[in-house]
């Protein structure tokens, strides 16, 4: 799920391959760099390999992107909010003339950014566009979803298998 952050750029998200969701790219990335800075920020569950993939449909259909290839190693420990967060500002960090946030309307919302709407808030955009580092908001998320589970333990009917 936390690809999905990836719709609210100018980056391809691998739509119009076979392999979407996996593949993230465009044709200004430099594949080597972005997947050298992910490996160094120890992402648990996740393996990472450079890549290069032409989108038939979709963001940059028919160029060639480069970019990085997504592996689910560890389902358990995979963080994909973090991952996802980490990737685009990875790539905003590395590519600060090129990056771009979507601009058209996304899920027929035009009056608030599409990372805002995935997020539920402006705190992500405003984290990445500032250079702010993502640690704090993360911890901020976390502490919630573990509020909302504490909330949840007397109520859900079948158990976390």
């Amino acid at each position: 799920p936390g690809l999905c952050l990836v719709e609210a750029t100018t980056l391809s998200e691998g739509r119009g391959t076979t392999r979407p969701f996996h593949l993230v790219g465009a044709p200004w990335v430099d594949a080597e760099r972005l997947v050298g800075k992910l490996r160094g920020l120890g992402l648990p569950g996740i393996a990472l390999r450079s890549a290069r993939f032409r989108p038939e449909f979709g963001k940059h259909a028919g160029s060639v992107c480069a970019g990085v290839e997504l592996f689910v190693t560890d389902r358990r420990t995979l963080q994909p909010v973090a991952l996802g967060l980490h990737l685009l500002k990875t790539v905003h960090d590395l590519h600060p003339d090129d990056f771009g946030w979507r601009t058209d309307p996304y899920e027929f919302v035009s009056d608030v950014p599409a990372l805002d709407l995935l997020t539920g808030s402006a705190a992500a955009r405003s984290c990445l566009e500032n250079g702010d580092p993502l640690e704090p908001l993360l911890e901020e998320w976390r502490t919630a979803v573990k509020d909302f589970d504490q909330t949840l333990g007397g109520i859900l009917l079948y158990q976390e298998v």
